[in-house]
């Protein structure tokens, strides 16, 4: 799945590509499945399809959305949206012997993104992470955090 997720990891549907984004190399892409070879599973709950490679695929609506930094100038850069998951579907042999609707821990280990590498439930790793490519230092204007820092001590400059 690393592959896949790296495929389309610095693509965008939007088109034209916004400059924010073309700042850090992003791409537009029409077909992010057919990029990222990954097939797509009809939804039974919303119109969006789920992938049917993940193990665990859950179709969610849009409940609400949140912008960040609503006291800065950058309002809006970041959003956290929030979801109703409305149905999930799990890959037979994730499911916990004996049950039908329980994932059994020990056959699970997701991937998930960390810091922008990827990461399974194992130690180190999965693969190297092309949004892990993009300078640190280009988000650091959506911070606010351009105290500099000396890399000896670790202690904030004058």
């Amino acid at each position: 799945m690393q592959d896949a997720v790296n495929a389309i990891a610095r693509t965008t549907g939007s088109d034209p590509v916004p400059e924010s984004k073309l700042a850090r190399g992003y791409t537009h892409c029409k077909d992010k499945f057919g990029r990222a070879k990954l097939t797509k599973l009809p939804s039974t709950k919303i119109k969006t399809p789920g992938i049917a490679e993940c193990p665990v695929v859950m179709e969610a609506e849009l409940v609400n959305e949140h912008a960040l930094f609503t006291d800065q100038p950058i309002e809006g850069a970041i959003l956290i949206f929030e979801l109703r998951i409305a149905r999930v579907s799990i890959h037979q042999e994730l499911k916990l012997d004996g049950y039908r609707n329980r994932v059994d821990p020990d056959k699970w280990k997701p991937m998930i993104m960390m810091f922008c590498e990827l990461y399974g439930l194992r130690n180190g790793k999965l693969a190297e992470s092309k949004l892990a490519e993009i300078d640190e230092e280009i988000y650091r204007p959506y911070t606010g955090t351009t105290v500099a820092v000396d890399p000896l001590t670790g202690l904030e400059q004058e």
